[in-house]
Order: structure tokens, then C-alpha cells, then sequence
């Protein structure tokens, strides 16, 4: 839905990603499809260097059915 096209623009920002992570193990936020269902986007971090900096994230999304 149009209303959410800027939330998950701003979550899906990558050269943010590793300052939002930094002190989060992950982040989620959740957005509805046009179609009406619901999903949820979230990044994982999977790998960080030796002062904690995050390299490697996994990134996930569930579907919800209507």
C-alpha cells in the first residue's frame, strides 16, 4: 500500500544499516501489501569484526495471508 512505501524505503536504506544495528542483535518493521496482506521485513546481524561493527546481516520476510 502506498502509505508504507516510504517505511520500508527508509528500512531497506543499506548505508544505514550497520549504524541501526549497532548496540540491536535485529531489526523489524512491519508493512501491508496491496493485495492486503501483512509482511514482515526484518535484518539480522549474523557477523561482526572485533570492535562489534557489523559486516554480514541476514535479511528476512514473512508473509501473512489475508
Amino acid at each position: 500500500m502506498p502509505e508504507y512505501c516510504d517505511l520500508v524505503r527508509r528500512f531497506l536504506d543499506v548505508p544505514t544499516l550497520a549504524e541501526r544495528l549497532k548496540n540491536e542483535e535485529y531489526i523489524s518493521t512491519e508493512y501491508r501489501m496491496c493485495d492486503g496482506s501483512w509482511h514482515s521485513l526484518r535484518f539480522v546481524a549474523k557477523k561482526r569484526d572485533k570492535v562489534g561493527n557489523v559486516t554480514h546481516v541476514l535479511c528476512t520476510v514473512r508473509c501473512r495471508a489475508v
